[in-house]
């Protein structure tokens, strides 16, 4: 079993309702004409392994008119164990795997109407940097191994290709396949800063952009055709400094934006910087937390004067 959901909820609320990439997943970016929105739902009730009474859920989120919904892949609990010795990790009936739990959600929602994106995340201790702070350690956040997180995309993709039998009946299809939660925030990715020199510089964006572009090639030599999707930026953030406190505090939660612009390697002004690996993806996701109509100017946390909501507009 996975991790409790209570680290989930302090991201994201309790039981919240929220549109995850609507604007962006009915979709393609190569489309000449503008795309229609998806409407799509998540829930703390998806995050939950095992979750008593899904088929009343899967009514209830049907209900919503919702074309997409989003599931967790908690890491830990489909790969407790690291490959042993000899074994192809990327064989998605390999022994260090049990996908059990997640092959019976995304068969509750065939032919529901609905389509399934997963959402992957936190580490496994074995997949972890050794030494990182207890509390980092102990919810799949530090350092996570990226080669590793590839080979578990690729055999998600494999085994999701819409092709694959278990239990001697072919598992649906997914297309939808998003790269971590909220990257943004220490919780579930860390360090977001490291101090150098005694100047705190960013660490976050480019352990992240590792991680997305190992998922990215791994779910592609599985099936070219899936979607791979960014984070879902967190739209809060600190000051850099050391994150003593995960729930918030200077070092703790990188403002979205200047997540982004040093996954996307671009400065300050938008201006492209040296980028040795760019970050390879089909769709940039946020979780914007509303406050106020879609007209409205996002808020500002007056005494330290920084957004603690923002918007990112990729062209």
């Amino acid at each position: 079993m996975g991790r409790p959901t209570g680290r989930r909820a302090t991201a994201f609320g309790a039981a919240v309702l929220s549109l995850f990439c609507a604007l962006a997943l009915s979709f393609s970016a190569s489309s000449a004409h503008a795309a229609g929105f998806t409407r799509a739902f998540t829930d703390d009730v998806w995050f939950t392994q095992g979750n008593p009474g899904d088929a009343q859920w899967v009514q209830r989120t049907s209900a919503t008119g919702a074309g997409l919904v989003l599931l967790e892949v908690d890491w830990e609990a489909v790969e407790p164990s690291a490959p042993p010795a000899g074994v192809d990790p990327t064989n998605p009936a390999g022994p260090e795997y049990d996908f059990s739990d997640l092959d019976s959600r995304v068969r509750e929602f065939a032919g529901s109407g609905m389509s399934v994106a997963l959402l992957v995340t936190d580490a496994p201790r074995w997949a972890e940097a050794p030494g990182g702070p207890s509390q980092f350690e102990a919810g799949g956040a530090w350092e996570p191994n990226d080669t590793a997180f590839g080979q578990l995309a690729t055999a998600l993709a494999k085994r999701y290709s819409g092709s694959y039998q278990a239990g001697g009946q072919t598992l649906p299809r997914v297309r939808y396949f998003q790269a971590w939660a909220e990257a943004n925030f220490d919780i579930h990715l860390a360090p977001q800063w490291v101090n150098q020199g005694g100047k705190y510089v960013q660490m976050g964006p480019t352990i992240y952009r590792n991680l997305l572009n190992s998922f990215y090639a791994g779910i592609k030599a599985a099936v070219p055709s899936d979607t791979v999707i960014t984070t879902g930026f967190g739209p809060y953030g600190d000051a850099p400094g050391p994150c003593a406190n995960v729930a918030g505090g200077p070092g703790c939660r990188m403002p979205p934006a200047t997540f982004a612009q040093g996954l996307l390697c671009l400065s300050s002004k938008l201006k492209a910087l040296s980028c040795p690996s760019p970050a390879h993806f089909n769709v940039m996701a946020a979780d914007p937390y509303e406050v106020g109509g879609p007209m409205t100017h996002a808020a500002i946390d007056r005494k330290s004067t920084r957004l603690n909501s923002s918007h990112l507009v990729i062209s």
